[in-house]
């Protein structure tokens, strides 16, 4: 088997994703696409990692990814705003932070856009390689269990 440029198979990846991300918005309504333009990139990154049952407010920073400075502003101005909502942590002392119904639609908005992007780029590669992908994608991530 060849061996793959990791940087040349990214920037091919980033090619083609950008090809398709304007297909995929049309498939999302107007209405919930402007929500997005007015988040930043970490607003959204905290939307997209952040799991549909909430988090201990402890781990957040590490699965946020955000820089320690970073934090404490961003979750609480995403509070402020209402796509978070801080809750007593179950059980114990301390906080969970979850998606507030907010934060659940704007979720929602940008699952729907990334998977119309994929969508359309397994479209375009056709039956066979999308196949051969998927193969590739189950022996790398399988199935736990």
């Amino acid at each position: 088997m060849a061996k793959v440029d990791p940087d040349a198979l990214a920037l091919a990846w980033l090619h083609a994703r950008r090809r398709f991300e304007a297909q995929a918005g049309r498939s999302v309504p107007a209405s919930d696409r402007r929500e997005l333009r007015d988040l930043t990139m970490e607003q959204l990154a905290v939307v997209g990692r952040t799991p549909l049952e909430g988090l201990e407010r402890d781990q957040a920073r590490s699965v946020y990814g955000l820089p320690e400075s970073r934090f404490e502003p961003v979750c609480e101005q995403m509070i402020e705003i209402g796509l978070l909502c801080l809750e007593p942590a179950q059980g114990g002392p301390g906080a969970r932070l979850r998606l507030s119904e907010r934060g659940l639609r704007t979720r929602s908005t940008l699952d729907a856009m990334q998977k119309a992007t994929l969508v359309a780029m397994i479209n375009a590669v056709g039956p066979e390689l999308s196949a051969r992908m998927l193969s590739a994608l189950g022996q790398a991530f399988p199935e736990p269990g």
